[in-house]
């Protein structure tokens, strides 16, 4: 943590904020097509696995009871409940053309991107996200309230 007179900073565990999104995702927003982006660093696939699980295990918690198919990327609570993860992808550290990725992700129809990777990278994504005119929301890790993602994506990271 660091601090100046009268403010701080602290970061989260990797799983408090895979739970965080997964509530956020699930029962605030009622998304049931997301894409999982993770950085292909050992940070960000460890990340997307976190998110995959924490999203699974709120599916899958009473009174839902659920399973999980890993072959489809559908996942289904006992209640009905659908959550279909149609994208999940990689991109590299350091990646700025995130375009592909973004093309990707809209041909796959998802209701919402959730970014697991590093701020200058998530900016990447925001304003690729921006200049395919898409706006989908981003939702991620503490990365995208850091003072870099917001200076790197601009406007798009609005």
């Amino acid at each position: 943590m660091t601090a100046k007179r009268g403010c701080g900073r602290c970061a989260c565990l990797s799983r408090a904020q895979a739970q965080l999104i997964a509530r956020e995702v699930l029962e605030r927003h009622h998304f049931s097509r997301v894409a999982i982006l993770a950085e292909g660093s050992a940070y960000g696939k460890s990340g997307g696995e976190t998110i995959k699980r924490q999203i699974y295990r709120r599916l899958t918690a009473p009174p839902f009871n659920g399973e999980a198919d890993a072959q489809t990327g559908w996942i289904k609570g006992g209640s009905g409940k659908l959550m279909h993860a149609p994208l999940q992808a990689e991109f590299a550290p350091g990646q700025t053309d995130m375009s592909g990725l973004i093309a990707q992700a809209k041909r796959s129809g998802v209701d919402a991107l959730i970014v697991w990777g590093q701020a200058p990278e998530a900016a990447a994504i925001a304003r690729a996200r921006a200049r395919a005119n898409w706006s989908v929301p981003l939702i991620g890790a503490d990365a995208l309230g850091s003072s870099a993602f917001i200076k790197a994506a601009g406007a798009a990271g609005q």
